[in-house]
């Protein structure tokens, strides 16, 4: 997967100079033989409209990367959920139905309106108007 390997070789400093904004959301992991679970990730959303994710702020490797132009924003519809975390929303590729589903969750309504305001502007390629994996 050419985004995995994109993601792996940025650590979270490296983004710094380009960070749009970061922080903690709850993502649903799991694949294969675990269930759909949540998991804490730390995100950052870069001026070139790129969301990167990492375990912690201090990790040296993304775990992944979602090129943000061509997702919509919307809130999480409960079927989606596991267990309903409050404060859900999801990201989706409005080009491709067959693309990855991103459900994430912030920790309260400010902030879950926060996350989908700026990665809506990013889906629109709002910013510096490029999405790049250099």
């Amino acid at each position: 997967d050419p985004l995995r390997l994109a993601a792996q070789a940025r650590a979270v400093a490296d983004l710094a100079n380009c960070t749009v904004t970061s922080g903690f959301l709850w993502k649903v992991g799991g694949s294969g033989l675990l269930p759909k679970h949540w998991q804490r990730r730390f995100f950052v959303l870069t001026d070139d409209n790129c969301l990167y994710y990492f375990k912690s702020p201090k990790d040296l490797s993304a775990l992944g990367l979602i090129l943000m132009p061509s997702f919509t924003v919307t809130l999480c519809d409960k079927a989606e959920n596991p267990g309903g975390r409050p404060f859900a929303f999801k990201a989706f590729n409005r080009e491709n139905d067959s693309a990855r589903k991103y459900i994430l969750a912030a920790e309260d309504e400010k902030e879950m309106k926060t996350w989908m305001n700026v990665l809506s502007l990013a889906s629109i390629a709002f910013g510096s108007g490029k999405a790049s994996m250099a």
